[in-house]
Protein backbone atom coordinates (compact mmCIF):
# COMPACT_ATOMS: atom_id res chain seq x y z
CA UNK A 1 0.00 0.00 0.00
CA UNK A 2 1.35 2.97 -1.08
CA UNK A 3 0.83 6.26 1.66
CA UNK A 4 -1.38 8.97 0.19
CA UNK A 5 -1.69 7.23 -2.82
CA UNK A 6 -5.01 9.03 -3.66
CA UNK A 7 -3.92 12.72 -2.45
CA UNK A 8 -4.84 15.58 -4.55
CA UNK A 9 -2.94 18.13 -2.70
CA UNK A 10 -0.74 19.73 -4.68
CA UNK A 11 2.61 19.30 -4.66
CA UNK A 12 4.10 22.91 -4.28
CA UNK A 13 1.20 22.74 -0.71
CA UNK A 14 3.33 20.08 -0.03
CA UNK A 15 6.96 21.97 -0.26
CA UNK A 16 5.34 24.62 1.66
CA UNK A 17 3.76 22.66 4.54
CA UNK A 18 7.62 21.22 4.82
CA UNK A 19 8.95 23.83 4.85
CA UNK A 20 6.39 25.69 7.42
CA UNK A 21 7.54 22.26 9.31
CA UNK A 22 10.91 23.05 9.34
CA UNK A 23 11.10 26.88 9.66
CA UNK A 24 9.29 25.97 13.32
CA UNK A 25 12.25 24.21 14.48
CA UNK A 26 14.95 26.82 13.02
CA UNK A 27 15.78 26.07 9.72
CA UNK A 28 16.29 28.74 7.40
CA UNK A 29 17.22 29.19 3.52
CA UNK A 30 15.38 26.84 1.82
CA UNK A 31 15.75 25.52 -1.81
CA UNK A 32 14.05 23.32 -4.22
CA UNK A 33 15.76 22.05 -7.60
CA UNK A 34 13.38 19.64 -9.84
CA UNK A 35 15.16 17.79 -12.68
CA UNK A 36 14.44 14.72 -14.78
CA UNK A 37 14.36 11.42 -11.75
CA UNK A 38 14.51 13.23 -8.78
CA UNK A 39 14.05 16.53 -6.56
CA UNK A 40 16.02 18.03 -3.90
CA UNK A 41 14.98 19.55 -1.37
CA UNK A 42 17.89 21.74 1.04
CA UNK A 43 17.83 24.34 4.18
CA UNK A 44 20.45 25.32 6.51
CA UNK A 45 20.11 24.28 10.25
CA UNK A 46 22.23 25.96 12.65
CA UNK A 47 24.84 27.04 9.62
CA UNK A 48 24.59 22.80 8.68
CA UNK A 49 23.24 22.26 5.18
CA UNK A 50 20.50 19.46 4.75
CA UNK A 51 19.40 17.91 1.95
CA UNK A 52 17.06 15.54 0.42
CA UNK A 53 16.86 13.84 -2.57
CA UNK A 54 13.08 12.98 -3.75
CA UNK A 55 13.15 9.83 -6.51
CA UNK A 56 10.82 10.67 -9.01
CA UNK A 57 10.33 8.40 -11.78
CA UNK A 58 10.01 9.48 -15.33
CA UNK A 59 7.09 8.79 -17.44
CA UNK A 60 8.17 5.76 -19.14
CA UNK A 61 8.25 3.82 -15.27
CA UNK A 62 4.21 4.56 -16.02
CA UNK A 63 3.95 3.51 -19.90
CA UNK A 64 2.04 0.00 -18.04
CA UNK A 65 -1.01 -0.02 -14.92
CA UNK A 66 -1.30 -2.53 -12.49
CA UNK A 67 -2.73 -4.97 -14.82
CA UNK A 68 0.47 -4.80 -16.91
CA UNK A 69 -1.40 -3.36 -19.92
CA UNK A 70 -0.13 -0.21 -21.74
CA UNK A 71 -1.46 3.09 -20.84
CA UNK A 72 -2.32 5.26 -23.62
CA UNK A 73 -0.25 9.10 -22.95
CA UNK A 74 -2.92 10.89 -20.64
CA UNK A 75 -3.19 7.77 -18.85
CA UNK A 76 0.83 8.02 -18.11
CA UNK A 77 0.78 11.51 -17.37
CA UNK A 78 -2.20 11.56 -14.69
CA UNK A 79 -0.16 8.13 -13.15
CA UNK A 80 2.95 9.84 -12.84
CA UNK A 81 1.39 12.86 -11.88
CA UNK A 82 -0.60 10.58 -8.56
CA UNK A 83 2.59 9.41 -7.77
CA UNK A 84 4.84 12.03 -7.24
CA UNK A 85 2.20 13.98 -5.26
CA UNK A 86 1.93 10.55 -3.02
CA UNK A 87 5.72 10.85 -3.11
CA UNK A 88 6.07 14.04 -1.78
CA UNK A 89 3.26 13.34 1.16
CA UNK A 90 5.54 10.49 2.44
CA UNK A 91 8.68 12.89 2.67
CA UNK A 92 6.42 15.32 4.28
CA UNK A 93 5.16 12.74 6.51
CA UNK A 94 9.22 11.43 7.73
CA UNK A 95 9.72 15.02 8.16
CA UNK A 96 7.46 15.64 10.44
CA UNK A 97 8.20 12.01 12.22
CA UNK A 98 11.85 13.32 12.24
CA UNK A 99 10.82 16.56 14.00
CA UNK A 100 8.10 14.63 16.49
CA UNK A 101 10.97 12.95 17.61
CA UNK A 102 13.09 16.59 18.00
CA UNK A 103 10.53 18.75 19.90
CA UNK A 104 9.76 15.34 22.13
CA UNK A 105 13.26 15.11 23.38
CA UNK A 106 13.75 11.67 21.86
CA UNK A 107 16.03 12.66 19.93
CA UNK A 108 18.55 15.58 18.23
CA UNK A 109 17.78 17.07 15.13
CA UNK A 110 21.72 16.11 14.70
CA UNK A 111 21.03 12.57 15.40
CA UNK A 112 17.48 12.75 13.42
CA UNK A 113 18.99 14.12 10.43
CA UNK A 114 22.52 13.12 10.46
CA UNK A 115 22.78 11.08 7.16
CA UNK A 116 21.08 14.01 5.41
CA UNK A 117 23.67 16.75 6.16
CA UNK A 118 25.97 18.14 3.53
CA UNK A 119 29.33 17.72 3.62
CA UNK A 120 32.50 19.84 1.99
CA UNK A 121 32.17 17.21 -0.66
CA UNK A 122 29.03 18.25 -1.92
CA UNK A 123 28.38 14.33 -0.60
CA UNK A 124 25.69 13.61 2.61
CA UNK A 125 27.16 12.19 5.24
CA UNK A 126 24.59 9.35 4.27
CA UNK A 127 26.31 8.83 0.67
CA UNK A 128 30.15 8.54 2.54
CA UNK A 129 28.79 6.13 5.27
CA UNK A 130 26.09 3.89 4.17
CA UNK A 131 28.07 2.26 1.67
CA UNK A 132 30.98 1.41 5.11
CA UNK A 133 28.41 -0.31 6.85
CA UNK A 134 28.38 -3.82 4.64
CA UNK A 135 32.17 -3.93 5.03
CA UNK A 136 31.97 -3.08 8.73
CA UNK A 137 29.80 -5.43 10.23
CA UNK A 138 31.09 -8.00 7.87
CA UNK A 139 34.96 -7.27 9.17
CA UNK A 140 34.05 -6.35 12.70
CA UNK A 141 36.33 -3.53 11.88
CA UNK A 142 35.70 -0.28 12.22
CA UNK A 143 35.60 1.79 8.80
CA UNK A 144 38.25 4.55 8.07
CA UNK A 145 35.08 7.34 7.22
CA UNK A 146 36.66 9.73 4.99
CA UNK A 147 34.18 12.56 4.27
CA UNK A 148 36.31 14.82 1.96
CA UNK A 149 37.14 13.91 -1.29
Amino acid sequence: MTYAAETEVPISQTRQEIERMLESVGATSFGYLAEPGKALIAFQFNGMLVRFVLPLPGLKAYELNASKRLRNQKDQNSAQAKDHRSRWRALGLGIKAKLVFVESGIRTFEQEFLADFVMPNGKTLGDSAIPQLAEAVKSGRMPQLTIGN
